[in-house]
């Protein structure tokens, strides 16, 4: 056994009713990516969300692989009961295959996910680079795991949680994404130049921990060239939690896609905060390929930023947007219905912000308790104006879902706002053409938000 490669499987699972714009992702998954080029071992990535595959089709593709050691399945909370079910898939037609779930949602509840889905057999708190390779390692050599940090895993009837396993310090030591393992690229990809966030966002987990780690300005530039060079990619996504949080070494890695002349072979966007930027950082942004730029906003009442955690102020939302479209940058901003003890007064305070601003696009999502979150605290605790919360993961997806309800906001009356947002945000700005574009291109999404409307 020692002599012999294990087999891998490493599984972004599909969704039994994909409907949430994150189900349909233009890139494929960078955290199997990071895993698989840790692996010594023979991998298979299947991101069957990338890939456009249902469970049929998922079932197929694993019938064909003549055997699977371990499989480990990526999950977010809102799709922890789609994750369980690939992995019955799996043990169906191999049955001694390992299985090994990692993600957000397991790193927030990991004793609590075991005991609730049988099938998976162990878990990978947060980063998963050294914790993974390690597990296999003990698995393929028949050793104890019990030592390993960072997991979570059955022994006989009990859920075993082992000690925590520091952050990686040192980023610029974990290999680049195994992109080449995937069944296919597009000529998007995703890239990662930090890890962790130092906010304290009431909604926020912060899955990577609250210091941020930072990859050099040489190591970002030569994994740009890579994807440049060996995939061929002509967009970007920069998935740092905050692009433009230490100005100066950005400008380090701006000034050397310009000299390196990377921003005329590849186009790249970024989200970020309204109070990180200004306008010479946009500008060299723009200069340096940057196309499009996300805000997370959240509110456009003063006192639900102030009680959020988010420390930004309306004044610095519109100049930071102001900025970026004086740059000719498409800008996107992000807000959220459903804050403790919102009002109705107070959401209609954010439609109008929102509409003010007249972004590029604007995203009307609701307030998610997911684990690990001080949302989730208050919500559970009977605070924050809060009458009832979801125990159905599946309900916790951004766009889609509404796990909370308000004592003073129904259910029903939070979904009309947030059809009612685009509508306003759109046609007051006499943007009918944009406003069409926006149903078509989402139309599931919306259906799906009538639907529960309805139902309600």
């Amino acid at each position: 056994m020692k002599n012999k490669k294990f087999k891998i499987v490493l599984i972004n699972p599909p969704r039994f009713q994909p409907v949430d714009p994150y189900d349909f992702p233009e890139y494929p998954c960078i955290s199997l990516a990071y895993l698989a080029a840790c692996i010594q071992e023979v991998v298979i990535c299947i991101d069957a969300k990338y890939d456009r595959i249902n469970f049929e089709q998922l079932e197929k593709r694993i019938k064909n692989i003549d055997s699977i050691d371990i499989v480990g399945i990526t999950s977010m909370t809102h799709s922890i009961f789609d994750a369980h079910y690939a992995v019955k898939i799996v043990k169906k037609h191999h049955p001694n295959a390992k299985a090994i779930i990692g993600g957000c949602h397991v790193t927030a509840c990991p004793k609590q996910t075991l005991q609730t889905y049988n099938l998976f057999d162990i878990a990978v708190i947060s980063e998963g680079e050294i914790t993974f390779p390690e597990i296999v390692s003990a698995l393929k050599n028949n050793h104890d795991i019990q030592g390993i940090k960072g997991i979570c895993y059955r022994k006989d009837n009990n859920v075993i949680l082992t000690q925590p396993r520091p952050f990686i310090k040192d980023i610029d030591k974990i290999p680049e994404p195994a992109w080449h393992l995937f069944s296919k690229i597009n000529k998007t990809l995703p890239v990662l130049t930090t890890r962790g966030c130092p906010y304290k966002c009431n909604f926020c987990m912060r899955v990577l921990g609250n210091i941020v780690r930072f990859r050099s300005p040489t190591h970002v530039i030569n994994e740009l060239k890579n994807l440049i060079n060996k995939y061929g990619v002509k967009k970007i996504y920069f998935q740092d939690e905050t692009f433009t949080i230490n100005k100066n070494r950005l400008t380090t890695i701006l000034n050397m896609m310009i000299e390196e002349k990377l921003n005329d072979k590849i186009e790249w966007w970024v989200q970020t905060r309204v109070d990180s930027v200004d306008i010479e950082i946009l500008y060299l942004m723009k200069k340096a390929g940057c196309v499009d730029i996300g805000f997370g906003i959240e509110s456009g009442n003063t006192i639900i930023l102030n009680n959020s955690g988010k420390n930004i102020t309306k004044q610095q939302a519109i100049q930071a947007v102001n900025n970026a479209k004086k740059v000719g940058l498409n800008v996107y901003t992000y807000f959220i219905f459903g804050h403790p003890n919102e009002t109705i007064s107070q959401i209609k305070d954010t439609i109008r912000f929102a509409s003010k601003l007249n972004a590029y696009s604007a995203v009307f999502g609701m307030m998610v308790p997911y684990p690990g979150t001080k949302i989730r605290e208050i919500a559970l605790n009977g605070k924050g104006g809060y009458v009832s919360i979801s125990d159905n993961w599946n309900d916790y997806g951004k766009n889609v879902g509404h796990p909370l309800e308000l004592k003073n906001i129904p259910k029903k009356t939070l979904i009309r706002f947030q059809l009612l947002a685009y509508c306003y945000f759109y046609l007051t700005n006499f943007r009918i053409v944009d406003f069409l574009k926006l149903f078509l291109s989402n139309t599931k999404t919306i259906l799906s938000i009538l639907s529960r409307f309805r139902k309600l």
